[in-house]
Order: C-alpha cells, then sequence, then structure tokens
C-alpha cells in the first residue's frame, strides 16, 4: 500500500522534509506523526492515513515533496482487526445491553396537613364548598 503526501491545503504547492519518523520495519498506526514538512508558511506534522508495516521509505530529509507523492510503501498489518458493518456492529452493541424489568413505581406520599388546613377543610365541607 502507498503512502502518499495529502492535500496540504490550496496555496501549498511544495514543502520540504525536515524530519522524517518512517524507517523500514517500523510499525505504524494511523494518525501516527510519519513526517515534518516546511512549506514557505509553516511547519506541519503529517500523520499517517493508515497503519502498517514500513516495507520501503521512498523519501529523505531535504527532499521537497508535492501533493499525492509516495513516500513510502507499507505493509498491511495483519494484527489490526478487520473493520465490520457499522449497523452489525451497532445491532450487537444493544444486544450486549441487559434487559431490565420495569419497576414498580409507588406514588408519592403527601406531607401531613397541618391542624389549621384540616380545620379550614371541616369548615368549607360544613359550608357546601368543598
Amino acid at each position: 500500500m502507498e503512502l502518499k503526501l495529502p492535500n496540504l491545503g490550496e496555496n501549498v504547492s511544495e514543502s520540504t522534509i525536515i524530519t522524517l519518523h518512517l524507517e523500514k520495519g517500523k510499525n505504524i498506526q494511523k494518525d501516527d506523526i510519519i513526517l515534518e514538512l516546511e512549506t514557505d508558511k509553516a511547519t506541519l506534522e503529517i500523520p499517517s492515513p493508515n497503519c502498517g508495516i514500513v516495507k520501503e521509505v521512498l523519501v529523505k530529509v531535504g527532499d521537497s515533496i508535492k501533493q499525492g507523492h509516495v513516500v513510502a510503501i507499507l505493509e498491511e498489518n495483519s494484527s489490526e482487526p478487520a473493520k465490520e458493518d457499522p449497523v452489525k456492529e451497532e445491532a450487537e452493541a444493544e444486544a450486549e445491553i441487559p434487559k431490565t424489568e420495569p419497576t414498580e413505581t409507588k406514588p408519592i406520599d403527601k406531607p401531613e396537613k397541618s391542624a389549621a388546613e384540616k380545620k379550614q377543610l371541616i369548615i368549607l365541607k360544613d359550608l357546601g364548598e368543598g
């Protein structure tokens, strides 16, 4: 698998390698920093878009490279698990959630009415208003 320099932006046509973090036989993971580049505007760290073992390094420090330039050849890492169908993964995750039975809810006890409130209710009932 070819490891290529990604698009660095509209106004960046060329960059120079100032640090190389690749060496033959090295196992790299996705998003590991593989290069540091200097452009006319900034210094950039370039992460790996893939994981694998470096079979061959095709660039060196000081090289000027452009977008799409192949910087290394990777051998796919067989220890990296293959990505499954995301719909299947979601269904399996839901299946792992333990099912619980609904619990019985009890009504909230109302606070005890004060003696004055009880007396007021009795008076209202006697008057036919309660």
